[in-house]
């Protein structure tokens, strides 16, 4: 009697030992804004198994499809650097998990991305921030999203600096977050196929760290201070950081063996209560760059 074959087995199979199946299989998801995702974590998938140096003319190729696609619709400068932080931020974190195992590095490698891209932005298309703001009121607009746009308009005329570096945090933060989900997914079919349970354990085991605790305090004292605003590029990169250790501390504690069910159970408070839930796990989180809270409770 013939056992069954895994679909999934037999595709990753197919994406990571034939290139042509892999060029078939990722450029038409590059074509799309809301599929570029998908080829990303595909891309990072190859990475981790094989490394950079077989992906790269597949990385590249991605890359341009995904900005041509994005310009023909779009025709801008904003558009390449839309698909240059689609995709490119996303290969290091890849490359950063591959040669380090550990996702306290691939938050360095994202916090100085932020940075760095930030910095980029800003010098190289000083109208990138405004325009991306401009076209984040108007969808807020055209939406009617329950929000005070008028009042919001006027706050970021008052304070347009301040408003235009946090915008670029705020997106930064975004791309961080885009690479994350597809880092994990990517992390996870790896796990499933060649390190069964490997992937739940770096969650659930996801600690905080003091580097990056002591520069989100020394990010948030240059803002206080010394009115320092190029901080807020890295502020919210290392927020969602925290924030992630805070749910890997939950999940980890509360969970005994329903660990999908706490996980969603969390994730709902989070969207439901976030002025309540969003701050006390990115307490936690970092705290535990100082305090073991999973060691501290297992005693108890």
């Amino acid at each position: 009697m013939r056992s069954k074959v895994n679909p999934l087995h037999s595709y990753v199979v197919k994406l990571l030992n034939q290139e042509k199946y892999a060029w078939f299989a990722t450029i038409p998801l590059a074509c799309f804004d809301f599929t570029a995702w998908l080829s990303l974590t595909l891309l990072m998938l190859m990475i981790l198994r094989k490394g950079i140096k077989p992906v790269w003319n597949l990385m590249c190729a991605n890359f341009m499809v995904h900005g041509l696609s994005l310009y023909w619709f779009n025709p801008n400068f904003g558009s390449w650097v839309n698909a240059f932080l689609d995709f490119w931020p996303g290969y290091l974190a890849a490359a950063t998990l591959l040669y380090t195992r550990s996702w306290s590095i691939v938050a360095w490698s994202m916090v100085a991305m932020s940075l760095i891209c930030a910095l980029g932005i800003n010098l190289q298309f000083p109208d990138y921030a405004i325009s991306e703001l401009n076209h984040m009121l108007m969808s807020a607009k055209s939406l009617n999203l329950p929000l005070p746009i008028h009042v919001l308009a006027q706050m970021i005329k008052k304070h347009q600096d301040l408003s235009l570096h946090l915008m670029l945090g705020l997106q930064m933060m975004s791309t961080a977050l885009n690479v994350i989900i597809s880092l994990t997914m990517a992390r996870s079919i790896q796990s499933q196929i060649f390190n069964p349970m490997g992937f739940l354990q770096e969650m659930l085991n996801l600690r905080g760290n003091r580097g990056l605790f002591l520069s989100l305090l020394g990010a948030i004292l240059s803002i206080l201070v010394f009115k320092g605003f190029l901080a807020l590029y890295m502020i919210p990169t290392l927020l969602l950081y925290f924030f992630l250790v805070g749910m890997s501390i939950g999940v980890s504690v509360l969970a005994k063996n329903r660990i999908q069910m706490v996980l969603i159970v969390l994730s709902i408070a989070a969207m439901v209560l976030p002025y309540v839930f969003i701050p006390a796990l990115v307490m936690i989180g970092a705290l535990d760059s100082f305090v073991n809270f999973r060691a501290l409770l297992a005693k108890r």
